[in-house]
């Protein structure tokens, strides 16, 4: 099958490494697979292309341009693909334009988030446009609803839940004790601390500044907690100041983009997601895999795969009390945390990127 699937750029995005990952797949399987990217290759180009995926720009500078359209279905035109599947709306427009204009057979548009539509221009063009469509696609229940929701009077008449899969062989195996002596050994934390982890870019949408307002409250009290805010972005200059002047400085670290992910989780004790909008978080997926409890907003699709009072708990998005309340009951049972990451393991097995490229090509296929 010949595959082009349609994105921005390939940059540390969430959504720009699970296509990596999954076009990588994809290729390994023997299906010819391509990405254009509209704005820029990104740095992660090379690596890809290592992969055997080819790697094209075909610049859109604005979605709604008729030359850009006619760009991009003249290229679709040269690569004659069965199958054109695009990601984020910006992309998802022009892409679907240029697939008809191409006559490709199938077209699939993806959405990663709630809130997608931004104004009453996106949800016109949408209306219009899903009927062009094989299927629209949204990565859980929740960002479905959304769609639907927006769109309404005039939802898509074809749209499928695609989940979201973790590769969950990087984290089989893993020595946790040996995980978090080392991980506490290199943060220079003590041995006893509770160590817990946020996954996320620094951005203000991932609500981290309300996450040490929270935890400043926490540790008044419970001073052998500490907070690992694992990711880098535009925030964390604010985020670092804001560290201080609540002066919980010795509490929370501050550990950028790693690359040892799957060791770095296993070394923490909970997980916490506050974000103020998701679709359906990576992040909980890889913490779930790494035997972690999860305390994630009420957004997207968290209550899909976190149960409350199974392995973590959903809390109302932007509302600090049930947030530092679910903390405090897990910095306070630990026992409790470990049973709730034990749950999230067998949980996380129908999550898996495996799984995820089966359910891809079967809607390919259908």
């Amino acid at each position: 099958m010949k595959i082009v699937r349609v994105i921005n750029s390939l940059h540390n995005g969430g959504v720009q490494l699970r296509l990596e990952r999954v076009a990588r797949d994809l290729a390994a399987r023997g299906h010819d697979v391509s990405i254009v990217c509209t704005a820029e290759e990104g740095p992660n180009a090379p690596r890809v292309r290592d992969s055997g995926v080819r790697v094209e720009v075909v610049p859109v500078a604005k979605w709604k341009s008729p030359r850009a359209w006619w760009r991009l279905a003249a290229h679709l035109r040269r690569e004659r693909p069965d199958v054109v599947h695009s990601h984020m709306f910006r992309q998802n427009a022009p892409a679907t334009i240029a697939a008809r204009l191409a006559g490709v057979r199938k077209v699939y548009a993806q959405v990663h988030l709630v809130n997608t539509y931004k104004n009453r221009g996106w949800v016109r063009t949408d209306r219009v446009l899903s009927r062009l469509r094989t299927a629209m696609l949204a990565v859980s229940e929740g960002v479905a609803k959304d769609i639907r929701d927006a769109l309404h009077p005039f939802p898509p008449p074809r749209l499928r839940v695609l989940y979201n899969g973790v590769d969950l062989s990087p984290f089989a195996g893993l020595d946790r004790a040996k995980c978090r002596t080392d991980l506490r050994a290199g943060l220079r934390l003590p041995d006893d601390a509770f160590l817990v982890v946020n996954l996320a870019r620094l951005h203000p949408e991932k609500n981290q500044g309300q996450l040490l307002d929270v935890f400043a409250r926490v540790v008044a009290d419970s001073p052998r907690a500490h907070l690992l805010l694992a990711g880098e972005g535009e925030a964390r200059a604010d985020l670092e100041s804001h560290t201080r002047r609540l002066g919980i400085s010795d509490n929370v670290v501050f550990a950028g983009q790693r690359g040892d992910v799957p060791a770095l989780l296993a070394g923490c004790d909970a997980f916490v997601l506050p974000s103020i909008q998701e679709g359906f978080s990576n992040a909980i997926l890889e913490a779930m895999a790494a035997g972690l409890p999860v305390i994630a907003s009420d957004t997207g699709g968290a209550r899909e795969v976190v149960r409350d009072g199974e392995n973590g708990w959903v809390v109302a998005v932007r509302h600090p009390a049930p947030l530092e309340e679910k903390l405090r009951a897990l910095v306070h049972d630990p026992g409790q945390a470990r049973a709730m990451g034990q749950a999230g393991l067998r949980i996380v097995r129908d999550f898996s990127h495996d799984a995820m490229i089966e359910n891809t090509l079967r809607l390919y296929s259908d």
